[in-house]
This record gives C-alpha cells, structure tokens and sequence, in this order.
C-alpha cells in the first residue's frame, strides 16, 4: 500500500508542479483547479461596465491558443492600476509551445445536455488529461446571466469514447455581471464523484482500468485589479486585468480490493492572472506556481495567449461587424424597424437574420435568443417568436431609446401597437354585406398628423359617398358603410370600390353589397 501511495503521490505532484506534459491549462474538473484551467469569455475595458449581452456564446466561434509549461516561466506581470501596458506578444520561453483550440457548441451537440440542462455557454477543448489519465474531446458548461459568468461542471469522454461528467453541486461565480475596473467576488464550489479510467503505464495495480473518486473543495477570491492595454500576438487590445486566488482541498483515490484507498490529499494554492478584452474574452492566462505566496511572481507554472480567432468575422446578427452579437446589434436592428435610423449596405444584410428579405421583429428575436444562448441568428435557422424570456431581455433596452419610441416598439412586440409601422387599407368585412360593412385602415407615425380620406365609389367611378375626410393622428381605425349614398339613400346592390388617399399613399379594395 505504502507502494500505491508512493506512486500517485509522485504523479500527481507532477502534475501539480509542472513536470507532467499534461493538463494544457484546460483538463478535466481536478487539472482546471490545478493548474488555472479557469479561463472564461467575458470581454472588458477599464471604462467599460461589462453586462451578459458583451460575452461571445455563439456557437461556431472558434480561437486557438498558444500555451506554454514548465517550472519557471519568466513573466512579467506589471502592477496593479493602470493604465499599464502588458505586453505578450513574443514566446515567454524559447522553449516549443503547444497550440490548441477551443470552440464553443451548441449544448445540444454534446452528449452531456441533460446533465447541464441550465448551460447557455458550452466551450469545447482538445484532447485533455485527468491526473495524468488521458481522456478525449472536453467541454465545460457555464450559464451566463444579468449577474455573473457561473461554471456548471465539465464533461468529457474516456478513450472508450464514455461520457462523464463533474457536475458542481453548486454553480461557481467565474466572474460577476456587470464587471468593471474594482469589482471583487469570492465564491465557493464542492465536488465528489467517481469514475473509471484507463489504468496508467507503470501503475503497481493490475488490469486496464482504475475505478476512482475525487473530492474537491473549491474556493476563490477574484478581483478586477488593473486596466489598460494588451500586446498579444493576435493584435492589441484594451483590457481588464483579473486576479484570483484560488484554494482547492483535494482527496484522489483509488479503489483497491474492497474500499476506496486515498493516495493524494492536500491543499492546493495558487493565483491565475486573465486579461479581458471587449469582444474577445480572456485573450491572455498565467498560472502561478502552486503554493505560490507572492501575488506579483515573476516565474509562472504555466501561460497561453490567443493566436487566432474567427469571433470578428462578419457573421448574420453581427450588425455593427464588431465580432460579437450583442445589445448594439439589437438597438440598430430595432431603430431601423422604428424607421429612426436606417441600416445600410453590409450591416443591413447581416441585421436579416433569418435571410428572407427584409427587417422585422423575427430578426431582433432571432438577436436576442443569440444573445440568451437559446438559439442562433443564422439564415438557415428559423428565427423563434416572442417568448417571455425574449420579452424580459427586451424590457432592458429601454435606456437606449426615447419614451415613446420603446412604449411603440414594445406595444408592437406585444401585438398591442396602436401605431403602425404603415400604411394600410384591409378588406371590408363582412364582405359581401347586406346592411353595414366595416372598412379598417392603418396610418404610421410620419412625424405629424396627415389628410386623410376614405371614400366609396360605383362601377362607373363616380363617387358615392365619403367617409373620412380629416387629418388623422398615427393609429388604426375603422369606417363603417351602411350602403347609403351621401344624401341618406339606399344604393343598389353590386360591386363598389373603398379608396383610401392618405399623404402620396392610395389604395383600393373592390366590395360586394347584396340585398
């Protein structure tokens, strides 16, 4: 036993230190508390308040990393404040780097969506490790809401292709919603489960897999404590600086015989440095050495940075070509239907979501169930309907417009809009009638009240009788015929002609009166 122990004591302290070419800064659950997998989207800038509609979630987007390990990686971290300027756009070692990619999903394409039912976000990784045990493709589930970026739990496959999956029993705050320059958050996270994983080269137990069990307690202290700009090999960007100090108790154990039998338990220390930027998410992470005590370290155990990303390719939805679908998007997209500003060229073709030609309240639903994570803005996907989610989301807006311009556009969603968008002249009903038909019109807003008038004519064109004939405030209205002509007189049965003249609009509708 004293032999066991010995063993997974030294792999996981490899792990641990560096020494173990695993983990990549992303593993599973236990090599995330680690080594500082903890790397999430959330864009920023020091005179920015950062909100939910900001966080790239689109599935499809996908960046590639740099990352560098070892024991002392030289880094310069700079001071806390700011301005500063932080530049990591050369290798912090000659040493090779490792690339990988990360690329956010649809919850439904992983085979863990019933696990993660309240996920909104789902980034998957590369080939990751769980303490030194090699697992395939992995994915970790977050919910991004008004008030903070949670982590859910992480999935992944074994090399037998079987799911499993950590789920916190406890959602974790990575950060908290709106984010700004001297925001601090503490939180805390449990976990204990048990899996089978392939047994590694050399271990003094028999067979070709292990059943174990980890029990973790998580807890972190995380601060927005410097602003300014980033140098990344990608590009330059302004950022937020975050730091967190993360303390995780660990009991891995394995099971031998009749019993689980712990072969590593300790605390684990260790701080993690992200920069954010606004459109981009973390485009920079150094970990600390574990158990380091001094919070501006100059060697690190690991570091990545961003290469590469496609987040800022135009894509349907990304109206203002910023790279991320958010709430601008949804307040140009909606001026536009307002007819307050009109969208042209590039961003009127990217603000028709669902591609069928024009820019309706479809489209800003289609923005926003993108923006929930509930659904995408794509030509190919239908865009939804409104849904109380959507309408919540919605009622946010209501700073980026005038008064009355929001009570218009929200009695518009809501089916209750007593300005039309245009003009319009409907069908008589009933039609044909016997004694009295209704005539509905629509005026939209113009600017100022307009002439109108609504009159009835014969089949020869002669005119037999108006019915409106005043200056109409925008609305919807109706006329009713009684089949008189202007003197009080029954008219004949046959067809007659409604016209509807209102500014250079005209219309006409062909009615049928039978007695």
């Amino acid at each position: 036993m004293d032999r066991l122990k010995s063993y997974y004591q030294k792999e996981v302290c490899s792990l641990v230190m560096g020494k173990v070419p695993v983990m990549r800064e992303y593993a599973a659950m236990i090599a995330l508390v680690l080594v500082g997998f903890f790397s999430f989207w959330s864009p920023s800038q020091a005179q920015i308040t950062i909100t939910m509609d900001e966080i790239p979630s689109i599935p499809g987007v996908t960046s590639e990393y740099s990352v560098e390990a070892g024991d002392s990686i030289p880094v310069d971290l700079g001071l806390a404040g700011g301005p500063q300027l932080w530049d990591f756009s050369q290798n912090f070692t000659t040493d090779t780097t490792d690339t990988v990619v990360e690329r956010i999903v649809a919850l439904e394409d992983t085979p863990f969506s019933q696990l993660f039912p309240g996920a909104n976000l789902v980034q998957e990784t590369g080939t990751v490790d769980l303490m030194g045990f090699d697992t395939a493709s992995g994915y970790q589930f977050m919910n991004v809401n008004e008030g903070s970026l949670d982590f859910l739990g992480f999935g992944f496959q074994d090399t037998a292709g079987n799911p499993l999956g950590i789920n916190l029993a406890s959602p974790l705050t990575m950060i908290p919603l709106p984010l700004q320059y001297g925001s601090t958050w503490n939180d805390e996270a449990d976990f204990s489960g048990t899996f089978r994983i392939e047994n590694p080269e050399g271990s003094p137990l028999p067979g070709d897999s292990l059943n174990v069990k980890i029990d973790l307690e998580y807890r972190r202290e995380g601060q927005v404590d410097g602003w300014g700009t980033v140098r990344i090999p990608y590009g330059q960007y302004e950022a937020l600086r975050v730091r967190r100090y993360e303390t995780t108790q660990v009991d891995f154990s394995v099971f031998v015989y009749f019993s689980y039998v712990s072969v590593y338990a300790d605390t684990i220390t260790m701080y993690i440095y992200d920069w954010y930027t606004e459109n981009l998410g973390a485009v920079a992470t150094v970990t600390g050495r574990v158990n380091e005590e001094d919070s501006l370290f100059s060697t690190a155990m690991s570091a990545r940075k961003l290469i590469w990303t496609n987040a800022l390719e135009e894509r349907p939805g990304d109206i203002n070509g910023d790279g991320v679908i958010n709430v601008q998007d949804v307040v140009m997209s909606v001026n536009h239907i307002m007819e307050i500003e009109s969208l042209e060229g590039n961003a009127l073709e990217r603000a028709d979501c669902n591609a069928d030609g024009q820019i309706d309240l479809l489209d800003v639903f289609g923005l926003v169930s993108a923006i929930l994570g509930v659904g995408e803005c794509e030509p190919s996907v239908k865009a939804p309907g409104v849904t109380q989610e959507i309408l919540e989301y919605l009622e946010t807006l209501k700073p980026y417009f005038e008064a009355d311009d929001f009570s218009r556009f929200m009695a518009l969603v809501k089916g209750e809009s007593r300005v039309p968008m245009e003009y319009t002249l409907e069908q008589n009903h009933p039609n044909p009638f016997n004694a009295t038909t209704d005539i509905g019109y629509q005026i939209p807003d113009c600017g100022s009240p307009g002439h109108t008038t609504l009159k009835i004519y014969n089949m020869l064109g002669r005119e037999v009788v108006t019915l409106v004939d005043d200056m109409k405030e925008p609305g919807l209205y109706k006329a009713t015929w009684n089949g008189r002509d202007a003197h009080g007189s029954d008219v004949a049965s046959g067809v007659y002609f409604c016209r509807l003249t209102a500014g250079n609009f005209t219309a006409t509708r062909r009615m049928l009166l039978m007695k």
